[in-house]
């Protein structure tokens, strides 16, 4: 009963995830064909460089990236763009970055992005060496009425390779125990090893889960996952199906097999490199939605009453209104715009400034957050700094501290972003009670020793 439940349960919160990503893929896949033009597609994504800027640029996760690289192979975009679109187009947006900063550092977000940045390029140069010539497929008529209408036959692309990289994961994480992934990150084996690389791959899960992950697997044994977790957000099985599809079978084994080859190297490149953030020794539960659930009957709920209540908890407005969308481009005809015009030269490049500095900043926006959510985060190191001090453990107080000051760090910096100079000076008060309660705890401290610190975030919240 516990697999079948599971497998229902991870298969519907699975396409809930699945449907605002497919959204934004697909009206993104319209315009890069009907505003921006294949021939534009074609001479952007013939180089290594720009094709990789590209993919690490997209906000879409492993559902919205299917629509786009169905785009632009119908484009006439080589297939080597089409490949490292693919492989690493899913991984990160502007958003989970910001999260992945968060949760491990931005020195360790840098070094990953960086890598995926060079797979990209090294699968592209690969492929290059074997594909052979592209073609056009369908019309690229200009104007917005074409690109809503790209809709239906996108979706009628991508459906099954959706469709089988959610079985696939819900059929995976049935069969796993609870907790088996935040297991394999902190208890070293060969099978875990094994683990570490390939969960991710066949999984489904979008780019802030991705990013969650990719923080606690950094803190792990196996660091080395860190970054397989990043590109298990944008590739599912589903991802190499459509691969083959696309590409045919000779280019998608050769990529297949360098995609594999290429994230082996960045695993042991990590796992044998100095640790980007302090490890832990103990399962976190981050990683229990890739398993079965620990319980799946909640309290007085039967079986069925249960997947509904978690599938509740998973659903939100925005994502029930996205599905209405969806519909909605589904059942719209095809409408034909006999005035419009490509987007011109100008009006793509003003776009495009203004992209880059919507995606830095909403990077910056939730890496440095409000000030009200700086303290909410605050709360459970404080917590710990409590608990470390009653047991009159220096080494967990100091940690707590650093915890506590980088929170007060962050939420200054977006205290003065949001132009809020008097969170700000509270909350550059919290920095300077801990910079003074560490140099003042004793070897056994007490309560009182950081009782400034507890004061100074207090005030800051009233």
């Amino acid at each position: 009963m516990m697999v079948a439940g599971t497998f229902v349960l991870r298969l519907g919160e699975a396409v809930i995830a699945a449907v605002p990503d497919l959204l934004v893929g697909v009206l993104l896949a319209g315009v890069l064909r009907h505003v921006v033009g294949d021939v534009r597609l074609q001479r952007w994504f013939a180089k290594p460089w720009t094709t990789a800027l590209t993919a690490i640029a997209w906000p879409v996760g492993a559902a919205g990236i299917l629509p786009i690289a169905v785009v632009l192979h119908r484009a006439g975009v080589r297939p080597a763009a089409v490949v490292a679109t693919l492989f690493v187009g899913g991984a990160v947006g502007p958003l989970s970055i910001a999260y992945l900063m968060e949760r491990a550092s931005p020195l360790a977000a840098l070094v990953l992005v960086a890598m995926l940045f060079a797979i990209a390029v090294l699968l592209f140069a690969v492929v290059a060496r074997v594909e052979g010539p592209t073609t056009v497929t369908g019309d690229d008529a200009p104007g917005f009425p074409p690109a809503l209408g790209e809709a239906r036959p996108l979706l009628r692309a991508t459906w099954l390779p959706l469709l089988i990289g959610i079985f696939v994961f819900a059929g995976v994480a049935s069969f796993l125990p609870g907790s088996f992934v935040g297991y394999v990150m902190v208890e070293p084996s060969a099978v875990h090893a094994v683990s570490g690389v390939g969960m991710p791959l066949v999984s489904f899960y979008p780019q802030n889960v991705a990013a969650l992950f990719s923080g606690e697997a950094a803190a792990g044994v196996y660091r080395g996952a860190a970054l397989v977790m990043l590109v298990g957000g944008g590739v599912t099985v589903g991802s190499v199906v459509l691969l083959f599809m696309l590409v045919g079978r000779k280019i998608a084994t050769v990529s297949l097999a360098t995609g594999i080859v290429l994230v082996l190297i960045a695993f042991f490149a990590l796992q044998f490199a100095p640790p980007l953030v302090p490890a832990i020794d103990e399962d976190s539960h981050a990683f229990d939605r890739l398993s079965q659930p620990h319980k799946l009957l909640v309290g007085d709920a039967g079986f069925v009453e249960s997947i509904l209540m978690l599938w509740g908890r998973a659903l939100s407005v925005g994502k029930i209104v996205a599905a209405g969308v969806l519909v909605l481009l589904i059942v719209l005809p095809r409408m034909a715009s006999p005035r419009s015009k490509l987007a011109p030269a100008w009006m793509l490049r003003t776009l495009g400034i203004v992209g880059v500095v919507t995606w830095v900043g909403l990077t910056l926006y939730v890496y440095f957050p409000a000030p009200a959510v700086a303290l909410v985060q605050m709360r459970h190191p404080e917590g710990d700094l409590s608990s470390a001090l009653g047991q009159g453990d220096v080494e967990q107080a100091h940690v707590a501290l650093d915890r506590i000051d980088r929170l007060a760090t962050r939420g200054r910096t977006g205290a003065l972003l949001r132009l809020d100079t008097s969170a700000a000076e509270e909350l550059a008060a919290v920095n300077e009670a801990v910079a003074s309660t560490r140099t003042s705890l004793p070897p056994t401290p007490e309560y009182r020793d950081a009782v400034d610190v507890f004061v100074a975030a207090r005030d800051a919240r009233n």
